[in-house]
């Protein structure tokens, strides 16, 4: 057998002059097997999306109305079920006066603590979590002296010679996008989660009608109405129904997958095929086959890894289509690249082991 190093000298000879036909067989790869790997990232990539928009939308948020009849503590403890994110209850609080809208009494809502994930809840700028009212985003510019969030005070003077400054610990993000506006211009004030509440909201992802129905679970004893009470959602202007499973099941990702291990390994064995009269010619000169093997080896890896360069940020700006960074998805098209190139270097030892030396005059005369 030659030295190895004998053997890459041989590979990179022929393919700085061009006799392994490194751009055809690059191109070819990443056209074809690149291809199929963008297809599985963009189809999957789609339907991520389209999750993104839902839950960042709120429409995975399920609402549970039972005026009076939801137990807080109950309420919250269902977010320790796996596939519900976030909840917490809701009710009525009182009317409050500001001084900035003194002309305009403003309601107020009072939910228990696990409303902070189910809203989204951010404090001002960099300030710490403390004491104090949450406000939706529209209406913190509405109320603030500056354009800074973190300056908000809300004075109700329902003492005007000792007005009460209480400081807005919270702002969460109000879209007009279809969801319900029932925080638009209302005042949110966190309460522990004794008592009854009016209300039961839950984030639940996936989507499980098993899950939402676990919503009555917080609806106290005695309610005549908690059986026909139904569950709505906060937004309902995507649809009433996400079902992940179903958009990805009929999706033939197994097909792309198969599809590129079997044309990495027909251009593999046409890699070899092509080099045909080479092979012939070096094995009746008294190169052993191991060695002609490998050479042509290192040189469709050569083209492999050209490829791979090309597709590696072709699939990783595909994968963040969406605005959001999707590694599983960027790792999975790297997967199927990877193991297509793997799979025609099969192709290429296949092809190079059925070049035989008494085919050279054959070859020779028909070439």
């Amino acid at each position: 057998m030659m030295r190895f190093s004998s053997i890459i000298s041989e590979a990179w000879r022929n393919t700085i002059s061009g006799t392994s036909r490194l751009l055809m067989t690059a191109s070819i790869l990443t056209v074809l097997i690149g291809g199929l790997a963008l297809v599985h990232v963009i189809t999957i990539g789609n339907v991520l999306r389209d999750t993104y928009q839902w839950r960042n939308a709120g429409a995975s948020i399920h609402i549970l109305n039972v005026p009076g009849g939801i137990n807080g503590k109950l309420c919250e403890s269902l977010s320790r079920i796996e596939g519900i994110h976030a909840s917490g209850a809701l009710r009525s609080g009182p009317t409050l006066t500001l001084a900035q809208l003194p002309q305009n009494p403003m309601s107020s809502l009072e939910v228990s603590p696990g409303m902070e994930k189910v809203l989204h809840v951010e404090a001002p700028h960099s300030q710490t979590r403390g004491g104090g009212m949450w406000v939706s985003s529209d209406l913190a510019a509405l109320l603030s002296d500056d354009s800074s969030p973190s300056s908000l005070i809300l004075h109700t003077d329902s003492d005007t010679s000792a007005p009460n400054i209480v400081p807005v610990s919270g702002i969460f993000p109000q879209v007009e996008d279809g969801r319900a506006p029932i925080f638009a211009r209302n005042i949110v004030i966190p309460v522990v989660a004794h008592g009854l509440f009016d209300a039961c909201w839950a984030e639940i992802w996936p989507e499980s009608s098993a899950l939402e129905q676990l919503l009555t679970y917080a609806v106290v004893n005695g309610q005549d109405d908690s059986a026909q009470a139904e569950t709505q959602l906060f937004n309902t202007s995507l649809g009433q129904h996400f079902d992940v499973t179903k958009r990805l099941g009929p999706l033939p990702f197994w097909f792309y997958t198969a599809a590129a291990l079997c044309f990495a390994q027909i251009i593999g064995i046409a890699f070899s095929w092509s080099r045909r009269l080479e092979g012939a010619s070096a094995l009746h000169a008294g190169v052993d086959r191991l060695s002609f093997v490998i050479q042509l080896t290192v040189e469709y890896g050569f083209a492999a890894i050209l490829s791979w360069t090309v597709l590696l940020p072709i699939l990783f700006f595909t994968s963040t289509a969406s605005g959001i960074i999707q590694w599983n998805l960027w790792v999975s098209g790297i997967l199927i690249v990877s193991a297509s190139y793997l799979c025609g270097a099969l192709g290429v030892i296949l092809g190079a082991l059925r070049i035989q030396e008494n085919q050279l005059f054959a070859l020779f005369k028909a070439r």
